[in-house]
């Protein structure tokens, strides 16, 4: 037998004891777990490292798509479902909306969230980065006379926080007016030109700010709030950019944006990039660490098999 099968293998024959029966199996599942973990660091060596695998923060969008009232209702399930990952694995999860909407059971259209790990042995981008795509429901909707089952979408989108004092704004390229501000301050701010507008010229990006009665931090604020949709923008073109190259490399991994139908019919819920399904769907919204790290950690080894099949030099797995 080959010494790397060897290493691994646990033979008993049928006179063995109950005892040692149980030592062996006990032995043989730490040596599994253990050539998994040997496979994993393998892989991690012979890939090329993700640039944003240690970002610890995140910006997560979900857009109501197709289906009207019943896809705002599903992008809820959804906020809920990420809200309740991100509490279980000790996550600041920060709605960038109004306290009251983010707290309501209300329908959401779109809303944008921080997530942010304050561990850096737990970045929240190598996590969540799998969840970008187009989740699809089928289910009676609840404000729905017919008993006909509806299918809707939501998109979700995961870009990693990049700091933004990085972005280097040419004087050039900036085009600034003033304006007086308006809203509650009394007279002072209605009668002051202390609110600013500043204009990106390559990108188109505009800014204004009023919070201040000073001008000066009126510019400094919108100046990072500048800075920071620039980063974006390059961030963006870098994700999309890794994505079809990523595409390219998965294959059927990756043949659709659709990337998860929740059945509520049938209470489940399938992954169309891995083609798996699990059986208890409330589960997997509601209660849902194990299952969403099931996702993750099956899509990462998918794609690294994938990738790795694409280099040119020989490789081998114990």
């Amino acid at each position: 037998m080959p010494i790397q099968q060897s290493c691994w293998k646990v033979e008993l024959d049928d006179g063995s004891d109950l005892e040692l029966r149980q030592l062996a199996c006990q032995e043989a599942e730490s040596r599994h777990k253990e050539r998994k973990s040997l496979e994993n660091q393998i892989l991690s060596l012979l890939l090329p490292p993700d640039r944003y695998a240690d970002c610890a923060a995140v910006n997560m969008e979900l857009i109501a798509g197709a289906g009207g009232l019943e896809a705002a209702m599903f992008a809820r399930d959804l906020f809920t479902m990420y809200a309740t990952y991100a509490r279980q694995r000790g996550w600041n999860f920060s709605p960038q909306c109004a306290p009251t909407e983010a707290a309501s059971e209300s329908p959401i259209n779109h809303v944008s969230v921080l997530i942010e790990s304050m561990d850096p042995d737990d970045p929240v981008y190598a996590r969540l980065h799998w969840e970008a795509g187009v989740h699809r429901v089928q289910r009676v909707p609840t404000t729905s006379k017919l008993n006909k089952i509806h299918t809707s979408t939501v998109a979700v989108t995961v870009l990693p926080v990049v700091d933004e004092d990085d972005v280097a704004l040419e004087p050039d390229d900036l085009e600034w007016s003033v304006f007086r501000s308006s809203g509650p301050g009394g007279q002072h701010v209605n009668k002051t030109e202390s609110a600013v507008r500043v204009r990106h010229k390559p990108t188109g990006h505009v800014v204004a700010c009023q919070n201040d009665r000073s001008q000066h931090a009126n510019r400094e604020a919108a100046l990072k709030i500048l800075k920071a949709k620039i980063a974006k923008d390059v961030v963006q073109r870098q994700i999309d950019s890794e994505l079809a190259e990523r595409r390219s490399q998965m294959g059927s991994l990756a043949r659709s944006d659709r990337i998860r139908t929740y059945n509520y019919p049938q209470d489940r819920v399938t992954d169309h990039r891995l083609g798996r399904s699990w059986n208890g769907l409330a589960s997997f919204l509601y209660q849902t660490s194990s299952e969403l790290d099931a996702v993750a950690d099956a899509m990462d080894e998918a794609y690294k098999l994938s990738l790795l099949a694409t280099l040119d030099k020989p490789y081998f797995l114990l």
